[in-house]
Formats: C-alpha cells, sequence, structure tokens
C-alpha cells in the first residue's frame, strides 16, 4: 500500500523533529517560554510541551487532519488484508 503525502512528510521529518522536540523539552525545563504576538501587539504565551507537535507539523507543513485521515485509511487497509487472510486461513480444506 502507498502512503500518503501526509504521512510521508511526517516520515521525512521524524528525525529531525526528534532532535527539535529534545531541544524544546530542555527549553522548558530550563524554564524559557516561547511567545505569539496577535494583531493588537498582544503576547501569548505558548505551552511548549501541549504545543509542541502542532509547532513542527506547521514547521514541516503538514496537515494535521489530512494526516490522521491517511493513518485511518492505513489501518483500515490492513485491518481488511488481515480479515481476508484469517477467512482464507478458516476456509482452507483440511485444517
Amino acid at each position: 500500500m502507498e502512503i500518503g503525502p501526509q504521512c510521508q512528510k511526517e516520515l521525512n521529518a521524524q528525525h529531525d523533529a526528534g532532535i527539535i522536540g529534545d531541544f524544546m523539552d530542555w527549553l522548558a525545563g530550563e524554564g524559557y517560554s516561547l511567545y505569539t504576538q496577535d494583531e493588537d501587539g498582544d503576547e501569548n504565551v505558548i505551552h511548549i510541551p501541549g504545543a509542541m507537535s502542532k509547532l513542527l507539523y506547521r514547521y514541516y507543513d503538514i496537515d494535521e487532519r489530512e494526516l490522521e485521515r491517511e493513518k485511518r485509511a492505513i489501518l483500515r487497509h490492513y485491518q481488511d488484508q488481515a480479515a481476508m487472510e484469517e477467512l482464507t486461513r478458516q476456509n482452507k480444506p483440511g485444517d
């Protein structure tokens, strides 16, 4: 089964994302915070542990909803394949 483009992006990003994630964890442990600034100039803190995956998805241009859809399709494919193999095994003569 061929994987979708969002899954491929996630696979390609995993090594770098691990390094970036470790650094962001270190930042949080050292007491550093990230902030965003809205249109009005107000600053909003970003809690690093909770925001890390969303930030990495944005950085690597991964559509989180599409990624989830692709992962569910892959799971369904392999579940269907396993069910067919089980039916074939059960209906095999001589067992």
